[in-house]
């Protein structure tokens, strides 16, 4: 790790600004991260295939059984698909709410 990183937790990539969202909890703040390391994404990938059998899928479209789709505004999670299963799980798929 750089001797200038902050340990923080990623919140995800925001809409309305270049970079990522992290969050600091000794400060209680929202950190805007613009630089990516895209070498320290290659490292972690070897470092992986040390420990692991690792294969590259392409560009991520499930995860977690919510799809997941890259717009230009960012990333996108509708939970339709998810709903549609679980309303077919459980034999409520053509239930009408009251």
């Amino acid at each position: 790790m750089d001797l200038k990183a902050i340990k923080c937790i990623f919140l995800g990539y925001s809409s309305t600004h270049k970079g990522y969202k992290c969050y600091h909890p000794p400060t209680k703040r929202k950190l805007f991260a613009m630089d990516v390391m895209t070498e320290e994404i290659q490292k972690l990938k070897l470092k992986l295939a040390k420990e692991f059998e690792i294969k590259d899928l392409g560009t991520l479209r499930y995860f977690l059984v919510i799809e997941v789709a890259k717009l230009k505004e960012g990333i996108y999670m509708p939970e339709r698909k998810y709903v549609l299963d679980l309303l077919k799980e459980t034999v409520m798929l053509g239930c009408k709410p009251t």
